[in-house]
């Protein structure tokens, strides 16, 4: 999923709160620096692992908080 909606993305990833606890989808996002805490929050909620979408995936390494590109995956469940 493709988000870029001006600083709304919490309420777009609210919105989609049963297709992230089920699905998983894989989710780029561009994320406004004011809403960053609070899209961190949720996406880890669901289980998602953050990454810079800017960052070539052989160095990509999880982060503690989205930044303005967020690649976020679903973390492999155990």
């Amino acid at each position: 999923i493709k988000i870029d909606v001006e600083a709304a993305e919490v309420e777009v990833l609210t919105g989609a709160t049963r297709i992230l606890g089920t699905r998983h989808p894989i989710i780029l996002c561009e994320v406004s620096y004011k809403r960053a805490v609070e899209v961190t929050a949720l996406l880890h909620g669901h289980g998602y692992q953050l990454y810079d979408a800017d960052v070539v995936s052989a160095l990509r390494r999880p982060l503690t908080r989205a930044p303005l590109n967020t690649l976020a995956i679903a973390a492999p469940q155990p």
